[in-house]
């Protein structure tokens, strides 16, 4: 199919003209009306108004256009105006939440610097202890030592009296003896002790 502005030519040659206000659509979207005998002054009139009310109806469409990118334009801008709101907000937070975990962490160290300061001071104390323990246990052990000693020479004293004969004065004599060698042992026994005590 040729081109629109031919298939008007030959048709105005042939004493048709184009009734530009009136377009029948409905056949297809690019048909025409051709009336014969039209009056040129009449043609040329429509013309001017149909190229008078295109460029109105493009201005108005510019205009319409024009309107909805500006219209998009403060969309854009107040997205970015609510994105930055958002983001400033998210920052407050943010920084509000690492001021608080570095408080949180200073109170942690600082609680952990301190059980630990009780421990060694409980360890300390239970050191002390063991020692005080272990010096009680050796003066006990000393002093089963000394009474062991002690119950040997008793043991002992007992024995040599039943053994020997009577010295200087008989059996009386004997006895005196025997009561004073027990008299001063236990004397000495009792000195260790007392020793023993004072230094625990």
């Amino acid at each position: 199919m040729q081109q629109r502005n031919i298939g008007q030519k030959l048709f105005f040659k042939n004493g048709f003209m184009d009734d530009i206000n009136y377009r029948p659509k409905y056949l297809t979207a690019y048909a025409s009306l051709f009336r014969r005998g039209a009056d040129l002054t009449r043609q040329i009139e429509d013309y001017e108004r149909n190229i008078r009310l295109t460029e109105r109806s493009v201005e108005v469409e510019n205009q319409k256009w024009n309107q909805a990118v500006q219209d998009k334009e403060v969309h854009i801008r107040n997205l970015e105006a609510m994105r930055a709101e958002e983001n400033r907000i998210w920052s407050e937070r943010e920084k509000s939440l690492q001021e608080q975990l570095k408080n949180d962490k200073e109170d942690f160290l600082k609680r952990e610097e301190q059980l630990q300061s009780e421990l060694r001071q409980q360890a300390e104390c239970i050191r002390q202890k063991d020692a005080k323990a272990q010096e009680r246990e050796k003066a006990n052990q000393r002093l089963q030592e000394e009474l062991s000693h002690y119950k040997e020479h008793y043991l002992a004293a007992i024995g040599q009296r039943r053994t020997e004969p009577a010295v200087g004065g008989g059996a009386e004599g004997l006895s005196g003896n025997f009561y004073r060698v027990l008299l001063e042992g236990d004397k000495a026994a009792a000195g260790d002790c007392k020793r023993n005590r004072t230094s625990l």
